[in-house]
């Protein structure tokens, strides 16, 4: 009788161990999941939001040196940039996604034509001097000021 018991208190002991055996792991949370209220300090400081529009502190006319914002001509180096859109002197680009670091720092993906090209583009625009100044690539693309609206 005892050999009949050991199998199935074996068997009833597996049984319970499988019972005990944790769930695969879920799918991981999104990068968007809501933290804690103990996180959201902390999470507030590096939030990084996306948008399909250009904000509208960075929308206006750009120019740079000689003859910045001059009535007379289009400078070679003068950026219109609309909510959607950014033309340059021989290109433009739609806006596809704007990245917003901070209200004066955003990194736009753009799709870009000119001179019968086309191509994808990011542009990291940094706002300064109050907004009156706009860096464009970390000054690689060089620094323009607002023009006059």
């Amino acid at each position: 009788m005892k050999a009949f018991r050991l199998p199935v208190l074996t068997m009833s002991l597996l049984a319970s161990l499988a019972a005990c055996t944790p769930a695969p792991p879920s799918k991981a949370p999104e990068a968007s999941a809501v933290v804690s209220s103990s996180d959201s300090v902390i999470a507030s400081a590096v939030a990084v939001t996306t948008s399909k529009t250009i904000p509208a502190a960075f929308v206006g006319k750009w120019d740079a040196p000689p003859k910045p914002c001059g009535k007379a001509y289009r400078s070679d180096v003068e950026l219109d940039i609309t909510a959607g859109e950014l033309t340059f002197f021989e290109s433009g680009g739609n806006v596809k996604q704007v990245k917003i670091n901070d209200p004066n720092d955003i990194v736009v993906k753009l799709a870009m034509s000119g001179e019968g090209e086309t191509w994808e583009k990011s542009l990291h625009m940094v706002l300064s001097d109050g907004g009156k100044a706009l860096t464009l690539d970390d000054g690689k693309m060089g620094t323009r000021v607002r023009c006059p609206a």
